[in-house]
């Protein structure tokens, strides 16, 4: 139990920061990256602590950690997995579709 939290854990972090990446790479710019990386962390927080947080705690890293806090193994881990591998891999392709274009000055 013990080592598929720690994985799970691991894939949700990596979710976590895959938009950071992506937007570092779309924008190659610090500041928007920093504004827009920020703007997202407060939308997510706001949204968690709406109506609406059970559901989108299934759907947000930060929220799936969350519930991972309080509860050891929830009964909707499938869904977690899924959504976070298949945002980890959506978010990988666009960035590198966007680093392969781009413009290595």
């Amino acid at each position: 139990e013990f080592g598929i939290i720690s994985v799970l854990s691991l894939v949700v972090t990596l979710a976590m920061c895959m938009p950071t990446f992506f937007l570092a790479i779309a924008f190659r710019d610090i500041g928007r990256t920093l504004v827009a990386s920020m703007v997202l962390f407060f939308v997510s927080i706001f949204w968690l602590n709406s109506v609406v947080a059970q559901s989108a705690a299934a759907i947000l890293p930060m929220g799936q950690l969350r519930l991972l806090c309080e509860q050891p193994l929830p009964a909707f881990m499938p869904v977690i997995w899924v959504v976070d591998v298949v945002g980890i891999l959506a978010l990988f392709f666009c960035t590198y579709g966007i680093f392969r274009r781009s413009d290595l000055r």
